[in-house]
């Protein structure tokens, strides 16, 4: 099956055609709508046109939702399913979505899990076709992976390597937090296990400037933190960074196994005695689904209606928090807070109002750097939610 992405960005061209070649897809790529035509031209009434189209919706010479309409005008475009690439969700670009025929919206940074299940459900409308199961390409422990190991002790070094290579992993070394960052900024890799303590810098300010730079970037490399260390601010420091799981030295060989099969699954977290943390992946206790179509007694469309109204409305929200952070008006924080945390509570998203319920309680106490620290955290959590937002949106439209 044949597949094309539209993407300027060589970074984000790279990890696409990767991802999607690992998935057993033929990959074409297009920078320009100049070149989407061609490819589109050449492939006229040819059995082997694309199945499936990636566009990322900003592109500069043209809009992504222009791009999608043109492929849908195409002698090809009725049988094409379109995935439209957006880091910026709204009701707005819900109706041109719709307008366009696009199949499914998908927020930037992207999930690896999300777009396998986009794909899989664009590629098998009725019956399956043989790709193989999300379990066969995704979560099966033996998968061989190209894993970046950040750590400066030469010992450590050579007992970790000498654990991942026995699982069958290709394994490369940065003896430092710079080391990693640039190895990443030239490579794509499954994974980083990142020591936190090593020279030149560590590994909780590599992390920061590696999730800084996904931002543009639309990636998302799970990273676990390796440390000696297991005390709950760790833990804590960690998360804050943007890491997905927390690792106490010495690893043993199944709980490391096990971690990083977590890890790249994007699957909920799980304790052991390695102290691994929450990875910021959605289990009840973070959004219960289940409860908010209990109270609305399983009504679709006004399940949709609320995802598509806390879209709109978290990002203004927090919009408003921002301001008045930066204007040191605590008393208009709180008002946001408090509007958040009730939006959330209602939609049942327990663990993001947790955060707004502490906000507006920082706000109020004139706690500002507390606020700004808890504020941060709101928006990391907010974002995080998006994705699951975007693809509970997509089944109930399809």
């Amino acid at each position: 099956m044949k597949a094309l992405v539209v993407e300027e960005k060589k970074r984000s061209q790279e990890l696409l055609v990767w991802l999607l070649t690992r998935w057993g897809l033929e990959v074409q790529v297009a920078g320009t709508i100049e070149e989407v035509r061609a490819i589109l031209a050449s492939q006229a009434g040819d059995r082997g046109q694309c199945r499936v189209v990636l566009i990322n919706q900003n592109l500069r010479e043209a809009d992504g939702y222009e791009v999608a309409r043109e492929i849908r005008a195409s002698a090809q475009g009725e049988s094409t399913a379109i995935l439209m690439l957006s880091s910026g969700p709204s009701i707005l670009e819900e109706t041109r979505a719709t307008e366009c025929g696009v199949f499914r919206r998908l927020s930037m940074p992207l999930r690896r899990r999300v777009l396998w299940e986009s794909l899989r459900a664009a590629l098998t409308p009725g019956k399956p076709e043989r790709m193989p199961a999300i379990e066969e390409q995704v979560s099966t422990p033996c998968r061989h992976l190209r894993i970046l190991l950040a750590e400066d002790n030469a010992v450590n070094q050579k007992l970790a390597v000498r654990q991942l290579e026995k699982m069958g992993h290709q394994v490369v070394l940065a003896s430092n937090g710079a080391e990693a960052c640039e190895a990443l900024r030239t490579s794509i890799y499954d994974l980083v296990l990142m020591d936190l303590q090593m020279p030149v810098m560590g590994g909780l300010e590599a992390t920061i400037k590696i999730r800084e730079r996904e931002k543009y970037s639309g990636e998302h490399v799970p990273i676990l933190a390796m440390t000696a260390h297991a005390a709950a601010q760790d833990e804590k420091r960690c998360l804050e960074a943007g890491m997905d799981g927390y690792l106490t030295k010495p690893i043993r060989g199944e709980v490391l196994r096990k971690e990083i099969d977590r890890a790249v699954t994007n699957s909920g977290p799980t304790e052991n005695r390695n102290g691994a943390m929450p990875n910021g992946d959605f289990s009840e206790g973070d959004w219960n689904v289940s409860e908010l179509m209990e109270r609305i007694e399983g009504d679709h469309d006004f399940f949709r209606e609320l995802l598509q109204m806390f879209r709109s409305d978290s990002h203004a929200t927090l919009m408003k928090a921002h301001e008045a952070l930066a204007q040191d008006d605590l008393v208009a924080m709180s008002r946001a807070a408090h509007t958040l945390k009730g939006m959330m509570k209602n939609l049942s998203m327990n663990a993001a109002a947790e955060i707004a319920t502490a906000l507006e309680a920082a706000a109020r106490g004139g706690e500002h750097a507390k606020a700004e620290t808890l504020l941060e955290r709101l928006d990391r959590s907010i974002a995080a939610l998006m994705p699951e937002v975007e693809s509970h949106l997509a089944e109930v439209r399809a």
